[in-house]
């Protein structure tokens, strides 16, 4: 089990590093965006103007990734407004995708721990839940807590997940026929940690594609501006 424990830790701290390292480059272009452009302004207006130019960009910048970060841990993990929050993460592309996985993959290594340990399903179905890190998935996985004390199956309780991808249900369904619950959910999980792996490697390629066009756009916009302001300028001493 502590083996078991000590590759699941060492895996997540393998994706978070792969994620931060990621999106290091993609925060410098944004950021020489944003400076590189507003450099001349030093030399013919002074910081004054350099910081009227670049301030409020990098205040936009900052206030979402502030506001990111805030509605993340906003109240508890179990709150309604987190649940919400939880639900539209999960709607985006790739990256609701991967957190999706990674909450399956906190709750399958959870009741295998648990379950391997002797603990009741329902109870380690329960515990489980509490560890997913994501608050709408935890309320599917607490609505299935009580199917099961209602004296379901642990298949008929997953049935209606939506979360639950219809290949891992179907792997439980054979795990709880066969009694063979903990290898089954441990083969699980070593395909889940790659497909985990490969989520993250397309979402780290796709951040600096998503930057170089958040890029040109800004670029394009200063330089239409630029010209707008030059024409005014022109017509006005006409």
């Amino acid at each position: 089990m502590l083996n078991r424990l000590g590759d699941y830790f060492d895996f997540i701290h393998r994706a978070r590093s792969r994620i931060i390292n990621g999106l290091v480059y993609p925060a410098f272009l944004l950021h020489a965006a944003i400076i590189i452009p507003a450099v001349p302004l030093l030399f013919t207006k002074g910081f004054g103007a350099f910081l009227a130019a670049t301030l409020p960009a990098l205040a936009i910048l900052y206030g979402l990734a502030a506001a990111v970060v805030f509605l993340a841990r906003k109240s508890g993990p179990a709150s309604a407004f987190s649940a919400r929050f939880n639900r539209v993460v999960l709607a985006i592309p790739v990256v609701g995708s991967l957190a999706r996985k990674l909450a399956l993959l906190r709750f399958l290594q959870a009741f295998v721990c648990l379950y391997t340990a002797g603990i009741e399903v329902r109870e380690a179905v329960e515990l489980a839940a509490r560890t997913m890190g994501n608050a709408a998935m935890e309320e599917e996985m607490l609505h299935s807590v009580v199917l099961l004390r209602n004296s379901a199956t642990i298949s008929e309780a997953f049935a209606e997940n939506p979360f639950l991808p219809p290949v891992l249900r179907d792997m439980i369904r054979v795990g709880a026929v066969s009694g063979k619950m903990d290898e089954t959910l441990t083969s699980v999980i070593g395909y889940l940690q790659e497909d985990v792996d490969n989520t993250t490697a397309k979402l780290v390629s796709l951040l600096p594609v998503i930057v170089y066009l958040l890029v040109a756009v800004y670029i394009g916009y200063v330089i239409i501006s630029f010209y707008l302001g030059y024409l005014n300028q022109v017509m006005t001493e006409l």
